[in-house]
């Protein structure tokens, strides 16, 4: 968040040569990214792509105070529509999804196994109601009662103690042993010590990524990086990280 703030006060314009893009993207996909931006550079020696990672909803705000962005991945699709009202982004497109899961602190990982016994859980952390972390969350809450049983819901949220800014931010609070459970996305779960506890196929929700484009968009290595995002190279390193892909193995969809 402080990375793209110095990019909104520096008045940087990313557009001001071909030969660089400046990617805005939700924090979950701090991981697949850079390595999105290896494969690229790979094969665009010339081309340099800067990435800037935070809430969605704080980078949408950011590019709407002026902030510089060629390209927009959010994490939820709200986001990117509303640049779309306000006539500043373009070109949306849905290129991967990332499904919610629970994790557990390492030290209560082996009594908290299954995801009936988040009840019985005291520090509990989830994204703000206005991040799409928080967002799918809610959505998981207001269907757990019926599923569950009645009271459950009301249940997690007493034992809410925190609710951050975006979902790098939740997953350091388990691992930093500050919290007992988290609802994070899976991709955030990955290469952690932490226990992962997978939601029941009735509470199941997902991120779904949407991809946009500055309108207008003048920066061709803006536009080549798009295309990559939706080839099939891409979709490949995506599945590397576990992340479903809403992308074809065809060729790219952004003509």
């Amino acid at each position: 968040m402080i990375v793209a703030w110095v990019f909104l006060i520096s008045g940087c314009d990313s557009r001001s040569t071909q030969n660089s893009v400046t990617v805005f993207a939700a924090s979950s996909l701090t991981d697949v990214l850079p390595a999105l931006q290896k494969e690229f550079e790979k094969e665009h020696p010339g081309i340099d792509v800067q990435l800037v990672f935070g809430g969605s909803q704080i980078l949408r705000l950011q590019i709407e105070q002026g902030a510089a962005a060629d390209l927009f991945i959010s994490a939820h699709p709200e986001h990117v529509q509303s640049l779309i009202d306000q006539g500043l982004f373009t070109n949306p497109q849905p290129i991967a999804e990332n499904p919610l899961v629970v994790i557990i602190a390492p030290d209560r990982a082996s009594e908290i196994k299954r995801f009936e016994q988040l009840g019985t859980v005291r520090r509990l952390v989830l994204g703000d109601v206005n991040v799409p972390l928080g967002t799918y969350t809610e959505e998981v809450f207001e269907k757990a009662d019926p599923v569950m049983g009645i009271g459950f819901a009301e249940q997690l949220r007493n034992a809410v103690v925190s609710r951050e800014s975006n979902s790098r931010l939740v997953r350091s609070k388990v691992l930093l042993g500050e919290a007992d459970a988290a609802f994070v996305y899976e991709s955030d779960a990955r290469n952690t010590e932490a226990g992962v506890i997978r939601l029941p196929g009735t509470l199941a929700a997902k991120a779904r990524y949407v991809l946009a484009s500055k309108d207008p968009e003048t920066s061709l290595a803006a536009k080549q990086f798009r295309q990559f995002l939706v080839s099939s190279s891409a979709s490949r390193v995506f599945k590397e990280f576990e992340l479903p892909t809403l992308i074809g193995d065809g060729d790219p969809r952004d003509e």
